[in-house]
């Protein structure tokens, strides 16, 4: 049984040649499905940390890693 937050997603760059990766939040959130653009988010003892695609989008490694604390962290960068 997955629990919130078990399971994350970023964004690459077919989100962003078939639409806006935004809508796909919204339904990824529907599902249970925590989507990390530019942010980080911390689950159990690691820092997850989304960065958004190089290709399409706008990665800003900066503010994904902004308040990221000393956990153990592990960066998903979707291409």
């Amino acid at each position: 049984l997955l629990m919130e937050g078990d399971v994350l997603a970023s964004p690459g760059n077919h989100e962003y040649w078939n639409g806006n990766p935004e809508i796909l939040r919204i339904i990824l959130e529907q599902l249970g499905i925590k989507m990390l653009r530019n942010e980080n988010y911390r689950h159990e003892g690691i820092t997850w940390v989304g960065i958004d695609s190089a290709n399409r989008g706008e990665p800003d490694l900066v503010k994904a890693f902004e308040g990221a604390d000393e956990t153990p962290r592990i960066v998903l960068w979707h291409e």
